[in-house]
């Protein structure tokens, strides 16, 4: 299942809106830090201050495909993400700019 965290900006009620979605073997804050083991180099919220916009880190089972560990099949976590993208009250009717980091381990 697709998970969304709001990770700057949550009582913004207008402006740009920031979605960071890994790729395939990524992590939701990991793949967004130049330091795992540092918050502070998680570079999302750097973007997001300064921009002083709303800013949201999408995760889900980024497993490379069915065979491996117990992943859900690519084409259901693509139904996921969306149904957690449109049932998200707070993403209604606001300018989204999605950024994708497409990495694979």
């Amino acid at each position: 299942m697709a998970e969304l965290q709001c990770v700057y900006g949550q009582e913004k009620t207008e402006g740009l809106t920031l979605i960071f979605v890994h790729g395939l073997g990524g992590d939701m804050y990991k793949t967004w830090m130049s330091n795992s083991e540092n918050e502070e180099t998680f570079w999302p919220k750097w973007i997001a201050k300064d921009c002083d916009c709303m800013t949201w880190t999408l995760g889900y089972d980024a497993s490379l495909s069915a065979w491996k560990d117990n992943a859900m099949p690519l084409p259901d976590q693509g139904d996921s993400v969306l149904d957690c993208l449109v049932t998200e009250p707070k993403l209604k009717n606001r300018p989204l700019l999605d950024l994708l980091r497409l990495k694979i381990n």
